[in-house]
């Protein structure tokens, strides 16, 4: 079971928290103690839903708004986040790029609007970095998790968005890691396979509409993971108990990334 007392006196940012993946994370690292800021864009009424889901059990939590991609929200978000709940220790980066009319072959899909995309997603990941790494390293310790995508190593027809999008952060992830480790900071990456979601077409049980399919049965545990699966690997990346892991990439795919 979850040390309830592992994160205790930690504060955490995750982006993107306001639905499945991101909300299921933020509510884990508060279980395990940490008071968390939920990053939202537009979907404030969800991220609302996310922190009181967080305060009914004891936790501490805020929402808070703003777009990562830009430069001068991303300031805002940390600002507020450390006025409120204190200095960062903990980032997650589960904010998209990725459109889902990016779905499809690569003779089907505009290159410019591949390329804004792989944009967005490096703004996205690389801003909020570049505004919470400098006190993790003043403070001479952090922990940055990345939230990757399975098709940035895994290729089927029609997934070159996903691919695209993600593959340029694992990248920048290992320099990352390289970088920032003499200064007591770990930077880590979670890669999920296909986890339930609406994006997915995936219903609360499970259920889906036969496109999933072919994912399915190409992995090992023929089965769609669950937001929780992933919210306890980013957990077990953010405490001590993984305080000698840095530049890790930690497939939760059922076996899909074995293809």
């Amino acid at each position: 079971m979850p040390n309830t007392e592992q994160l205790k006196d930690r504060v955490a940012l995750v982006t993107g928290a306001s639905r499945e993946i991101g909300g299921a994370i933020a509510r884990e690292l508060a279980a395990r103690g940490a008071a968390v800021a939920v990053n939202y864009r537009t979907s404030a009424e969800l991220a609302a839903k996310v922190v009181t889901s967080i305060e009914e059990t004891g936790g501490r939590a805020i929402a808070v708004g703003g777009d990562v991609t830009d430069e001068t929200q991303t300031a805002q978000i940390v600002a507020r986040t450390e006025e409120q709940l204190g200095p960062i220790d903990i980032l997650v980066l589960n904010t998209t790029g990725y459109s889902t009319h990016l779905r499809g072959p690569f003779l089907d899909l505009g290159v410019d609007d591949l390329v804004d995309n792989m944009a967005a997603q490096a703004r996205a990941v690389l801003r909020p970095v570049k505004a919470v790494a400098p006190g993790m390293a003043e403070r001479g310790r952090g922990a940055i998790v990345f939230i990757s995508d399975s098709f940035a190593r895994t290729q089927l027809v029609g997934t070159i968005g996903h691919g695209l999008t993600k593959a340029p952060m694992e990248s920048a992830m290992k320099h990352l890691a390289l970088e920032l480790g003499p200064h007591g900071v770990r930077v880590n990456t979670v890669i999920p396979g296909a986890t339930r979601s609406p994006n997915l077409l995936v219903s609360a049980k499970g259920q889906h509409d036969g496109k999933l399919e072919p994912v399915i049965q190409a992995t090992p545990l023929r089965k769609i993971g669950e937001p929780q699966d992933v919210a306890n690997a980013v957990a077990l990346l953010a405490g001590d108990e993984t305080s000698h892991v840095t530049g890790a990439f930690l497939p939760v795919s059922g076996g899909f990334l074995l293809l």
